[in-house]
C-alpha cells in the first residue's frame, strides 16, 4: 500500500514525521482527508484536529494552529503551523483553565474590533480544539 511522507512543521522545527495512509484536516472550506496520490495543493487551515492513520488503521491525533496544508507530488505532504500539540500531550486541566480565562477576557467589555479582542477569540478556538481532541480521547 502506497504511503504519504508527512510533516507538522512549526516554527521551532518538525513536531511530527511519519508514513499515514491518510491525513484527515479542518481547511477553512471544510474538512479534508488527504490519501496517497493527491492532487497537489495549497490550502489555509484552522485550529483544530489533525487526525493522522497508519497502515493499522491506528490514529494519532494532533491539536494544530492556523497555518497551512501543502500538498506535493509523489504524496508529500506538510502541515506548516505556529504550534502542534500531540493529543498525549493535552493537559486537560490547564486547557479547562485557559479557555475560562479567555471565555473572562471576551466577555470583558473589549471592542470586537480590536487587536487584544482578535487575539484572545484566536487563543479561545485553539483551546477548544485541544478539549475535542481530549474528549474524543475519553471516548475511546
Amino acid at each position: 500500500m502506497k504511503k504519504i511522507v508527512f510533516k507538522i512543521i512549526t516554527p521551532t522545527g518538525i513536531i511530527h514525521d511519519s508514513n499515514p495512509i491518510s491525513i484527515t484536516i479542518d481547511t477553512l472550506d471544510g474538512q479534508l482527508t488527504i490519501l496517497p496520490n493527491h492532487t497537489p495543493i495549497l490550502v489555509p487551515i484552522r485550529a483544530g484536529e489533525v487526525v493522522i492513520r497508519n497502515n493499522q488503521n491506528e490514529e494519532i491525533s494532533l491539536a494544530v494552529h492556523d497555518g497551512f496544508l501543502e500538498v506535493l507530488r509523489e504524496s508529500i505532504v506538510n502541515i506548516l503551523v505556529d504550534e502542534a500539540v500531540h493529543e498525549s500531550e493535552i493537559d486537560e486541566k490547564k486547557v479547562n483553565e485557559a479557555i475560562k480565562r479567555a471565555q473572562e477576557l471576551k466577555e470583558q467589555k473589549l471592542d470586537k474590533s480590536s487587536i487584544e479582542y482578535a487575539k484572545v477569540a484566536t487563543r479561545l478556538e485553539h483551546e477548544l480544539a485541544k478539549l475535542k481532541i481530549v474528549n474524543k480521547r475519553k471516548r475511546r
